[in-house]
């Protein structure tokens, strides 16, 4: 599932995209110049929809670190490949 270059999406957009068990057998997310905020809000959103991509391409957007005492973010146990280039 290609979602890049929607600077406009963000970590909430992502969660509305995914939605709970669309995409059960979902192995690659691009996530490319999406406007992702922080790495604890996309884990969620893969949480929350239970997706489990092999490989997240996250390059080009301007990750934040998460504060103190958020969330910490447990990736899915499939994920082989992290693409965070240009990502902070």
């Amino acid at each position: 599932l290609d979602l890049s270059d929607n600077p406009s999406l963000g970590d909430t957009g992502l969660m509305a995209a995914l939605c709970p068990n669309r995409f059960p057998a979902l192995q690659y997310l691009a996530l490319r110049n999406a406007g992702m905020e922080t790495l604890s809000g996309v884990c969620a959103a893969l949480a929350a929809a239970r997706v489990q991509p092999q490989s997240l391409d996250l390059s080009h957007n301007s990750l934040r670190v998460t504060a103190p005492g958020a969330t910490r973010c447990v990736w899915p146990s499939a994920l082989r490949s992290l693409n965070l280039s240009f990502a902070g």
